[in-house]
């Protein structure tokens, strides 16, 4: 921070989303579903299939629309089939779960700090995008764009042990970012970087 300024460094937002078993579990405390019976439901349910998240329009949409699938694996399928019909069970005992899925599942829930990534800029960070300040857990202001969103943006990732000045030389003499920023994994060294 004293090299760059603080004004020039930042921490990178999360965002935590409602998902399947968290959306029913919310619901379900709500209700005065016993946690015991609560874990149990959302103990069956499984959070990948196929490398693919589980969510709720995944499992309505296999249950709606079967024929859509009938290149995934069988073992895969019966997963997902195992899985809505567990959620049947739950909507008729009960039903506000069915309407929480459809509405609030996928939505976020909360904001973090990422755990590995650090921006470093040649101007102020707030300059390049909508900084917030965090809790007292947050060292520097957050910039609200998630990490995948970063190179859309113009932003230089350097991750890993690397040399990042090396990285940041090298990617100025083949691409102009749009922005002259970078960011980089707490693994690099911030000695390394060198801002143009």
């Amino acid at each position: 921070m004293g090299k760059y300024g603080k004004e020039n460094v930042s921490q990178i937002v999360t965002f935590g989303e409602y998902k399947v078993k968290n959306t029913i579990k919310a619901v379900l405390s709500k209700y005065n579903c016993p946690i015991a019976e609560a874990n149990k439901i959302t103990k069956s349910l499984p959070d990948m299939v196929d490398g693919k998240t589980v969510t709720f329009d995944l499992l309505e949409h296999r249950h709606n629309n079967p024929d859509d699938y009938d290149t995934w694996e069988e073992t895969d399928l019966k997963t997902l089939d195992k899985a809505w019909e567990t959620l049947e069970e739950v909507f008729q005992q009960y039903p506000q779960v069915y309407d929480a899925l459809k509405h609030i599942s996928g939505c976020y829930n909360n904001t973090g700090i990422h755990a590995g990534g650090v921006i470093i800029c040649n101007k102020p960070i707030n300059q390049n995008g909508q900084v917030m300040m965090g809790s007292e857990t947050a060292v520097l202001p957050i910039l609200q764009f998630e990490m995948g969103d970063l190179d859309f943006f113009g932003f230089l990732n350097i991750m890993g042990n690397v040399n990042a000045g090396y990285m940041l030389g090298q990617a100025k003499a083949n691409v102009t970012p749009t922005i002259f920023c970078i960011y980089r994994s707490r693994k690099s060294t911030l000695d390394d970087c060198k801002i143009a």
